[in-house]
């Protein structure tokens, strides 16, 4: 009798796992601007894009037209209305440009750092892109189809492939190795030689999207004697644990831990009335990096800069507050025009910050041995830039350019 009730129990558990599968639709994008509020219309239903600009959201099937309101400081709302007939898919991609307000801007003066167009190609907006001692590999959406290309860092085209429209995603992981992800599957990026001589590039290791997280999703850092993994600890993602592994052992042992004791403070005892404002909360930012087999831990909800060996042990310690002011009564608050991203340009061993006012983006050059950012250069006439990063003492980010928003990549010698 037990056993056929607990058989009933697991078959009811499936019935209803597998009837709100088929009641539900997955819509994905990628605008190409973080922070988007996506909002179902007459609900409180809602998401936000990540840095990338990449967003999910789970809808139940409607026999009535579904609207979704997108929404972003310095640009124009845009509503997009989802057919009952669209609902059948399991998937829908809604991608596009979000359009600028029209803002009077001040007369443009030319200096001589002044960013200049690394790539744009006539019919082609840039949706991703990523860079290592290879190259720069960039996702490009065009007229007739989206391709893959990998580019020498003179921007001379070195090869390309046709790629699924599906594909909105470069991630480079520990080892310096690039990606291509979708929403449901990723590759690995590679080389094919000849006699030591590059041929092409080519796809390897495939599979699914949620096999590929599981494997890398956690790893932060290696070298050459451990392995870094992360793990959130709370529904909010405002602390953080990390874990060591020998390279040949089998387990990890806790090595760093931090936390965000304002916000939790504030979300375990004002929020919790708020469940819809969950999705909203940005989860803690405090990055590892391997630097020469060398690790440093900007831990910015501690205020320091933790630098260890390659066996991950201990070399020292430095406070850091430029990612803080004081309020009026005297107490440290992080910035708002501080955008959680620190930039490693490995091949000149120094890490960079950004901050943004009224929508104008400045980069600093972080001292690790002082723990002060210096102001190294302001994109004055560049207002919402997108996916910065630094190689080779050169700036690199996404700006839409032309009277279509095409996106085109932008570089700057800073070094």
């Amino acid at each position: 009798m037990k056993l056929k009730t607990l058989l009933s129990i697991i078959l009811g558990l499936f019935l209803t796992i597998s009837v709100s599968a088929q009641n539900t639709t997955k819509v994905y994008g990628n605008l190409g601007i973080e922070n988007v509020n996506i909002q179902v219309s007459n609900t409180s239903l809602g998401t936000i894009t990540d840095a990338r600009g990449y967003y999910e959201l789970l809808l139940t099937k409607s026999s009535n037209p579904i609207e979704l309101q997108y929404s972003c400081i310095g640009y124009q709302d845009t509503i997009v209305s989802i057919l009952p007939k669209q609902m059948q898919k399991g998937s829908i991609n809604i991608s596009f440009s979000m359009r600028f307000k029209d803002y009077a801007l001040s007369e443009v003066t030319v200096t001589e750092k002044a960013p200049e167009i690394a790539y744009a190609g006539k019919m082609t907006s840039i949706v991703d892109y990523e860079i290592n001692d290879m190259g720069v590999y960039i996702i490009g959406y065009r007229t007739k189809g989206c391709i893959l290309l990998h580019m020498s860092f003179d921007f001379d085209t070195l090869s390309f492939i046709p790629i699924d429209e599906k594909y909105q995603r470069l991630y480079k992981d520990v080892y310096n190795q690039i990606h291509l992800l979708s929403y449901d599957s990723a590759f690995q990026i590679g080389h094919r030689q000849y006699r030591g001589e590059y041929q092409k590039m080519e796809l390897f290791y495939g599979m699914k999207s949620d096999q590929f997280y599981n494997i890398m999703g956690n790893n932060v850092a290696a070298t050459d004697k451990v392995f870094i993994t992360a793990e959130y600890q709370t529904k909010w993602n405002q602390e953080l644990y990390f874990y060591c592994r020998k390279k040949g052992d089998s387990e990890a042992s806790v090595w760093e831990h931090t936390r965000d004791s304002a916000m939790l403070y504030v979300l375990e005892n004002g929020m919790w009335c708020m469940p819809d404002c969950w999705p909203y909360v940005k989860p803690i930012y405090d990055p590892v990096f391997n630097l020469n087999d060398t690790l440093y831990f900007f831990d910015f909800d501690a205020d320091r800069i933790v630098i260890y060996n390659n066996e991950a042990k201990h070399i020292n310690t430095i406070p850091m507050t430029f990612h803080r002011k004081r309020t009026w009564k005297g107490e440290w608050e992080k910035q708002k025009s501080w955008k959680r991203i620190v930039m490693m340009d490995a091949p000149k061993t120094k890490f960079y910050t950004a901050f943004e006012e009224e929508s104008v983006m400045s980069i600093k050059e972080i001292n690790i041995k002082t723990g002060i950012a210096s102001d190294i250069v302001r994109l004055s006439n560049f207002h919402f830039v997108q996916i910065p990063k630094m190689h080779n003492g050169v700036l690199y980010f996404l700006y839409p350019t032309g009277y279509d928003h095409r996106k085109a990549l932008y570089k700057l010698k800073i070094d």
